[in-house]
Parts: structure tokens; sequence; C-alpha cells
């Protein structure tokens, strides 16, 4: 029990200076928060198949869209895929076609959302500067990145893990602008998250802001 205690402290003590050391600067917590999220999502991110249904079907949609240029209409095999709008497709497109577009690998359509996850952790640090301070901005930014979930869906070309960045850019400029600290460009990063979310899938984020714009006024 002693040895665990021990242990346990060392750990803490370690934390402490770690988030010591990324408060000191701006630039550091984001460092620090990047490379944790990378080295979280790279496991198993090239060498993994396809291993969701749902992946299977996004990634065969948006080789159909490269296939036949039309990068409006969905299409699934005969089907039309008019489930979720077209933003997740563009942006597999985006990275497929550099990779050999229809041919490219898995990975190149995993990419968004590995790039999706890491900028959601960075955006969660960003988000906790404007209300709880640089040390705890980061943790926060190491907590989001080592979540479960995202982890997960960071190797998975899917919508969530690009969904979750749209929401997180939009909550961090409302945290922002509670707090008096939007900047010049607050609003400009705020309706592109808002307009990509739609695009994305549809309401969801825009709900989640205007509950969270609600709860604050009341």
């Amino acid at each position: 029990m002693a040895r665990i205690d021990s242990l346990i402290g060392g750990l803490g003590v370690g934390l402490d200076r770690v988030l010591d050391w990324a408060g000191g600067a701006a630039w550091r917590g984001y460092l620090l928060v990047s490379l944790i999220a990378i080295a979280v999502a790279l496991p198993g991110f090239v060498t993994l198949p396809v291993t969701d249904r749902d992946e299977a079907r996004f990634v065969q949609a948006t080789k159909q869209m490269m296939q036949s240029g039309d990068y409006i209409d969905i299409r699934f095999q005969d089907e039309p895929r008019w489930k979720k709008p077209v933003g997740i497709y563009w942006l597999q497109a985006a990275t497929a076609l550099p990779a050999g577009g229809p041919e490219a690998p898995i990975w190149a359509y995993r990419l968004p959302s590995m790039l999706a996850a890491i900028l959601a952790a960075l955006a969660t640090v960003w988000a906790g500067r404007a209300i709880l301070g640089a040390r705890a901005s980061v943790l926060g930014g190491m907590l989001m990145a080592t979540t479960l979930l995202l982890a997960a869906e960071a190797t998975i070309a899917k919508t969530d893990a690009s969904l979750t960045l749209t929401a997180v850019l939009v909550m961090a400029v409302l945290f922002r602008l509670m707090t008096g600290q939007t900047g010049r460009y607050d609003w400009i990063v705020f309706w592109l998250a808002i307009a990509g979310s739609i695009l994305l899938k549809g309401p969801i984020v825009p709900v989640i802001a205007l509950l969270a714009i609600a709860a604050a006024w009341i």
C-alpha cells in the first residue's frame, strides 16, 4: 500500500511539473496537447482495416463521388445517400485525392477525423484559457485528447470527430464572449464552425449553442 501511495504521489508531482512547464507559455501548452493527441490517434491509424459498417459506407460514397465527379449528389452504390449532408464527403475527398483518389488507402479517408480530433483537443485548451487559466486549460486539453470515444473516432472515417471539433469551437467562442475575451477573429471562427457543423450533420451544433446561450441567460 505504501508503494502504491508513493507511486501515486510521484505521478501527481510529475503531472504538476508538466502542467507548470506547459502553462508557462501558450505555445508549450498547445505543443504538449498536440503531441499527446497525435500519440493517441496514431496507433492502428494506417493498419486497421475497416472496422465500422458506417465507415465502409462513407468511404464508398466518397469513392463514387470522386469517380463520378459529382460532388453534390451523394450515392452509395445505386442508391442515393442523403442521410448526412455533404460536408464529410468533401473533407474525405480533399484528403483522398492527393493520395490516389478513388484508389487511396483507407488512412487517407481517415485523415479528416484524426486532424479534427487533434484540433478539438487544441480548441479545448483555447476555450479553457479564457475561463480556467493556463494550467487547467492544458489539463482539459490532455483529457480531451485521451478521451476513449474521441480517440476511437479519430481512426474512423465518419462525421463524429469533425462534428466534435465544430462543437468545441462554437462553445470556445461562447466561453470567451462570456468572459469578455473575444478577439477580432473569434466571431469568424464561430460562424465558420456553425456552417461547418451544418454541412456535417445538420442543426445539432446550432441547437447546442442555443441551449448554452439560453442556460447562461437564465
